[in-house]
């Protein structure tokens, strides 16, 4: 049986290109991170920190209510409306239900 041998030239290359790739990615991340991050900052000055209580989320609200009420069967309503994800902007630009 023939036994493949890898010479220490290939495995020099082989292992400075793995630290290269390792290290390109690496900056790729921290890049992407500190971008991500100076736009976060750029919006949380333009949108704001809000600390007030956003809307109540389950149930309807009838005209002139400030809570909602449980929804049932025999209620009608004329908008549905459901929203997956993004739970830390809940209340954003929202003021009344």
């Amino acid at each position: 049986m023939g036994e493949s041998r890898i010479g220490w030239r290939t495995a020099a290359v082989t292992g400075a290109a793995t630290v290269l790739a390792g290290s390109g990615a690496g900056t790729v991340s921290w890049v992407a991170y500190r971008h991500l991050m100076a736009q976060a900052g750029v919006a949380r000055g333009v949108i704001g920190r809000d600390t007030s209580k956003p809307p109540e989320a389950d149930g309807i609200y009838l005209p002139g209510e400030v809570r909602p009420e449980p929804w049932r069967l025999d209620r009608h309503a004329d908008l549905h409306l459901m929203i997956f994800g993004d739970s830390t902007a809940a209340g954003v630009g929202c003021t009344e239900a």
